[in-house]
């Protein structure tokens, strides 16, 4: 079990999404490493907001990727109507995002909601 650090939209079932609060137990499964490393999400043990160390990856910074010239390319494009996307294009943007593959449909339309809710809170990312 997690415990939620900062307050962000959850969908455990792909269907019907929660609010879940600072303070909230819930078990993320293999979208874990991502959620401790955005913040939204401490590991069992550790004072709220303290992160992980073991984290698989820190998604703090807005995903990007180098291409060929080294050169960083620009954040991951979440379209307005991403919602309306087929599920394997879902799993792609998420896949993209956070740089693992997501379990599920589900998964994949939680780590796009928290990416969107870490650049609503982060103008400009």
């Amino acid at each position: 079990m997690h415990v939620v650090s900062k307050p962000f939209p959850w969908s455990p079932d792909g269907v019907h999404i929660e609010q879940l609060q600072v303070g909230a137990e819930r078990d993320f499964g293999e979208l874990a490493p991502g959620l401790v490393g955005a913040g939204y999400i401490t590991a069992p043990g550790l004072p709220p907001g303290s992160g992980n160390p073991a984290a698989a990856a820190d998604l703090r910074s807005p995903p990007s990727t180098s291409n060929a010239s080294g050169a960083q390319d620009a954040p991951v494009e979440i379209p307005e109507n991403w919602h309306e996307l087929h599920h394997a294009t879902k799993k792609k943007l998420a896949r993209e995002i956070s740089g693992q593959e997501p379990a599920d449909t589900a998964a994949a339309e939680a780590v796009i909601e928290a990416e969107i809710a870490r650049r609503t809170e982060q103008p400009g990312s």
